[in-house]
């Protein structure tokens, strides 16, 4: 395709014509300098086309503005002003200084005919009696003089006529030499284009990258809530066979305690020699009886007790150790030998959890003590407004505008514990505040409070132990709420 020829005539600011070849069009379209909807005209076709109707022809930007614009009326001359090239203007600028020779020397013929011509004036001033023959050479010469006088003059013309065609060949090399900065300015302007768009690729791609590594960090994060889910999933089958064991542990009481009092009915009837017999399994049936009731009646009034049989677990230097009583726990706490970090579970318990994670080990313990048969047995209670209940729930906790998402599986109106697939130590700070939030469901509505940051388990299970920083009455009720609800429940179950 040929893009040097200048086939296209283009109206310019000021209602200017100017012709251009294919390429300069292009280029002016993609600086924004013309728009491809206005109208150009075909210089060899002698009509008006737009660009956008002719995308064969022309190569049209990626984007620009749609446009409307009136067709001109009228026509450009046959033969517009155009451009010269340099080569042309070399050669007329040779045949100005050739012209301008021929014309020197003529001019210094003309001076030493005029320097004859005096002499031969003087001359024949001189011999004019005595030579009348020079008149004749006189009159021929001054006949060669007018020649070449007109000569000179026709010269002289023609030297204006270059001098003038000099100054306009001048005048659009002047021209060219403007077009060549304004090409030049537009080759910057497209250099520093494409560096834009150089730039704005890579940025692109830095941006295409980083959402490629957040997919795969959401990637994860999917993974690691299905496996906590998976976790709580077998955690709840855990519970739900634990429920079922002691349901039928407690039918199985209550159908001993029937034999009982049936194999007493029976001895009545038969001996009632066997007075002794029977007083002792009167006595026996008694104590079961009372069993029964400190079992079923754990939980009075407003406290809760917690169950004081060996039935505790510690792992130290790599060793499990155990069973313990909870009074034994509370005394291996005060001395020291087991702190906050020491893994614990209980008999039942499917996964080690730490002591400062336990809501029994960590509670606000009332101690009452009584002398049972001489001996001297002591009794735990906990508040149940400090009782801190089992609990699995989805939970939303915002850190500095951040929102993450976990389990909550304990919770008290002191504060909770909220269970994460990692912990991000850049904005989890201990002793940080956050914005705790769980969605009614399991609690009786939705319940969303200040916390600080208190504890941080790296291990499973990976979590942070929130602390309520204020509650009012109405979030307090939510949790007693709840706690009250399961403590009914366990009461019930047991």
């Amino acid at each position: 395709m040929d893009y040097k020829q200048e086939k296209y005539i283009l109206r310019l600011a000021g209602k200017m014509l100017k012709a251009f070849d294919q390429m300069a069009v292009e280029n002016l379209m993609e600086i924004g300098a013309f728009h491809p909807q206005d109208y150009i005209f075909d210089i060899e076709a002698r009509v008006w086309i737009t660009p956008s109707e002719n995308e064969s022809l022309f190569k049209l930007p990626l984007f620009f503005d749609k446009a409307v614009f009136e067709k001109p009326s009228f026509n450009p001359p046959m033969a517009p002003s155009v451009g010269v090239s340099s080569k042309e203007a070399q050669k007329l600028r040779i045949t100005i200084e050739d012209l301008r020779a021929s014309l020197q020397e003529k001019t210094s013929v003309i001076n030493v005919l005029k320097t004859t011509r005096k002499a031969l004036e003087e001359d024949f001033l001189k011999g004019v009696d005595s030579h009348i023959e020079t008149k004749e050479e006189l009159e021929e010469l001054k006949g060669t003089y007018q020649t070449l006088e007109l000569e000179f003059n026709n010269e002289q013309a023609e030297k204006n006529k270059l001098i003038d065609q000099m100054e306009n060949l001048e005048a659009q090399v002047e021209d060219l030499l403007l077009m060549k900065d304004e090409l030049f300015l537009i080759k910057n302007e497209l250099d520093e284009k494409q560096a834009a768009l150089i730039e704005e690729l890579n940025e692109r791609e830095e941006s295409f990258r980083q959402v490629n590594e957040e997919v795969a960090s959401l990637k994860y994060e999917l993974s690691s809530f299905r496996e906590e889910k998976d976790r709580l999933l077998k955690k709840q089958e855990i519970y739900k066979n634990y429920v079922k064991t002691e349901k039928k542990r407690a039918d199985s009481f209550e159908t001993n305690v029937s034999k009982l009092n049936q194999g007493i009915l029976k001895l009545k009837d038969l001996r009632k020699k066997d007075k002794i017999n029977i007083q002792n399994l009167e006595n026996y049936k008694k104590t079961q009886s009372n069993k029964e009731a400190r079992e079923l009646n754990v939980l009075i009034g407003d406290s809760f007790e917690i169950d004081n049989s060996p039935h505790w677990y510690i792992e130290t230097a790599g060793e499990v150790k155990g069973p313990f009583s909870f009074h034994d726990m509370k005394s291996l706490q005060k001395y020291g030998k087991i702190n906050l970090d020491t893994p614990v579970k209980k008999k039942t318990d499917a996964f080690w959890n730490s002591v400062g994670q336990d809501y029994e080990l960590t509670a606000n313990i009332i101690t009452h003590t009584e002398n049972i048969n001489g001996s001297e047995v002591f009794r735990y209670f906990v508040n149940r407004s400090d009782y801190r209940a089992p609990f699995h729930g989805a939970a939303t906790i915002e850190i500095d505008g951040q929102e993450i998402t976990g389990f909550c599986t304990s919770l008290s109106v002191g504060g909770s514990f909220m269970e994460l697939p990692k912990l991000d130590l850049d904005i989890m700070n201990k002793g940080g505040t956050a914005t705790l939030r769980i969605n009614s469901g399991t609690l009786s509505q939705d319940l969303v409070a200040p916390v600080i940051m208190r504890n941080f388990s790296h291990e499973k299970p990976c979590g942070i132990g929130l602390q309520f920083q204020s509650l009012d009455d109405e979030q307090r009720n939510i949790i007693i709420s709840y706690v009250s609800s399961y403590l009914e429940n366990f009461k019930k179950t047991a």
